[in-house]
């Protein structure tokens, strides 16, 4: 079964753990904290996870966050131009896994990865594809964020 949950109701503390721009404090990006879920994208967290060896690049993107009220402001590049894309920390969840980008680590480890990936999709107007066909569902789902 498919639910959405926000990471700021999951976890309480979640503002303790991020530094201002949604990234996690007192520790490094590692390539290790992007895992791929049921979403065919691996090619862009390829991307992502290569940034990782320039950490400057992604800090970046990061533009300011709101975690406990669950709001990020990310500043990506869209037709030659900059565009702050704002997004909220609803998920979707498939049984008790998340359903797309993630990390094996703890939930303010991975976060950073699943706000890209998210934003991405939003600035792209792919939101439609980023949460289409939960196979493991066995539903068809189509949400918007």
């Amino acid at each position: 079964m498919v639910k959405f949950e926000r990471i700021s109701h999951m976890s309480s503390d979640i503002h303790k753990k991020l530094d201002k721009k949604g990234l996690p404090k007192g520790r490094d990006l590692l390539a290790t904290d992007v895992s791929q879920g049921t979403l065919g994208d691996c090619y862009y967290l390829a991307a992502i996870a290569a940034l990782t060896e320039r950490p400057e690049l992604i800090h970046g993107i990061f533009e300011e966050a709101l975690p406990e009220k669950g709001l990020y402001a990310m500043k990506m590049h869209f037709g030659g131009r900059e565009v702050l894309v704002a997004i909220d920390d609803e998920f979707a969840r498939l049984h008790s896994n998340f359903a797309f980008a993630r990390s094996p680590t703890s939930l303010h480890c991975h976060l950073w990865v699943m706000l890209l990936e998210k934003a991405y999709a939003k600035l792209h107007g792919k939101v439609l594809l980023q949460y289409l066909f939960l196979r493991k569902s066995g539903m068809l789902s189509c949400c918007v964020l």
